[in-house]
């Protein structure tokens, strides 16, 4: 059975975002109180309010609301909101992931699918070339026993839970300490160390003085 992901709540725009999202909307309307802009607009508008979405993230956007060649204002609230809010380590590591699988063209002669992140996946060569563009290099080795490890079902590719496994930082175990009570200590320090000047002995007290 596929894992399930929650959605999570979002605070809705506030008075000042709401604004400046009508105003941009209105300067890229495709008509006079339409109520739309055009799909080729969506990158344009939301650098206007200062967002940045990668190429992906703009291909998932136009699939998701895009009608007709349209997006309605509601829906363009929708994904300024998300733009806005998306400061969020899952959602950081769901676009990371997105472009380790690559971009998909926006369909043109047929209707849009909307990105459905668990049934993508990349490959070795791919997770290399992201790797091989870090500041600091890694060596050929430690990629291939990266990918291995994530690779639980040996198909040659990394899907999102496994890339979740894949950038999870390993929990070593702290070692067990074992603390000896007090007594314990002091008990143990008698029967190896007697006292000056006594004997160490098992036999009864009373037959020392007897003669054989």
């Amino acid at each position: 059975m596929a894992p399930t992901y929650k959605k999570k709540v979002v605070a809705p725009l506030t008075e000042e975002e709401l604004d400046a999202v009508t105003i941009v909307f209105h300067q890229f309307e495709t008509g006079l109180r339409e109520g739309t802009i055009y799909t080729k607009d969506l990158l344009s508008a939301m650098k206007s309010l200062g967002l940045s979405p990668t190429e992906q993230e703009v291909v998932d956007m136009q699939n998701e609301v895009e009608k007709k060649g349209k997006i309605f204002f509601p829906d363009f609230c929708k994904l300024c909101l998300r733009k806005f809010r998306e400061f969020d380590d899952e959602d950081f590591k769901q676009e990371l992931f997105k472009n380790l699988c690559g971009t998909e063209p926006h369909p043109v002669r047929f209707r849009a699918k909307k990105y459905k992140i668990q049934e993508k996946s990349f490959s070795l060569a791919d997770f290399k070339q992201m790797m091989n563009h870090l500041p600091e290099p890694v060596a050929d080795q430690e990629i291939m026993e990266m990918f291995n490890y994530a690779d639980k079902d040996r198909d040659g590719r990394i899907n999102f839970d496994e890339f979740l496994v894949m950038i999870t930082p390993v929990k070593v175990p702290d070692a067990p300490i074992i603390y000896a009570k007090p007594k314990q200590l002091e008990n143990n320090k008698k029967k190896t160390n007697p006292p000056n000047g006594t004997v160490a002995d098992n036999k009864d007290p009373a037959s020392l003085g007897r003669k054989t």
